[in-house]
């Protein structure tokens, strides 16, 4: 997978959506802005905090193997702000000292931004995948609330390798196994758990670009529209190059 370091996001919007125009972006991933790199496979685990700068994009990234490691970062960190608490069945493990495992990856996470309204960027997306019909390989490309995404608002795109596109939007993401408390108490009674919300749309039959290839302008932003059940829509566009 081919990320450009053409990533940027839109820091505010404001029109009613019967004035809809198009969004002005803000560049992000400049030269020399802080930047975090991960990798993980079965003989390999790198963490970058935000003050390198390696790994930016433009960069290839590879399908790693089957495996993963004990991160050494983003620990499982209760956010009382969102009533949110981290268990692992009985046992309390939110309290800074706890790790997830991480599953075989390679990304970057950008310096950190808020008031953030959507999302752009440039990628060429190619390869096919083979396995066990559990095992599955996904370039994805995401905004998320947290910087650990651990219980998390997400939205953005994901791509598999059998060619399908997704747009998804989720709530308390990674909240699977019972592992989310709304109360700081090991009761898994489900009044007590939060359980990831996820919405989709597929979009298939892509077919190549103007060159051949997968090479695209990923576009996806909120505005606002009264018509909306919660007075909100995401606009999502594809651009081939």
């Amino acid at each position: 997978m081919k990320l450009t370091n053409v990533f940027k996001c839109l820091a505010a919007l404001a029109l009613p959506s019967y004035m809809m125009a198009q969004p002005v972006w803000t560049q992000i991933e400049l030269s020399g802005q802080q930047v975090s790199y991960y990798e993980y496979s079965p003989s390999t685990i790198i963490e970058q905090p935000l003050s390198t700068t390696s790994k930016r994009p433009s960069n290839t990234f590879t399908f790693q193997t089957s495996g993963g490691n004990i991160r050494s970062v983003c620990p499982y960190l209760d956010n009382v702000n969102k009533s949110v608490y981290f268990y692992l069945g009985s046992t309390h493990i939110g309290d800074g000292t706890h790790y997830p495992t991480a599953p075989s990856s390679e990304f970057n996470v950008s310096a950190l931004d808020t008031g953030i309204k959507g999302i752009q960027f440039v990628a060429d997306v190619s390869g096919t995948a083979t396995g066990n019909t559990d095992e599955y390989a996904t370039v994805a490309m995401y905004y998320s609330d947290d910087p650990c995404t651990a219980a998390s608002t997400e939205y953005g795109f994901n791509y598999d390798l059998s060619k399908h596109l997704n747009f998804y939007y989720s709530t308390y993401s990674n909240c699977e196994n019972n592992a989310c408390h709304k109360t700081n108490t090991p009761s898994q009674d489900p009044s007590n758990l939060w359980s990831t919300q996820v919405d989709q749309i597929s979009i298939t039959n892509l077919g190549t670009d103007s060159h051949g290839g997968n090479r695209y302008i990923y576009n996806m932003y909120i505005f606002p529209d009264s018509g909306a059940p919660k007075g909100y829509k995401f606009k999502i566009e594809l651009l081939g190059l």
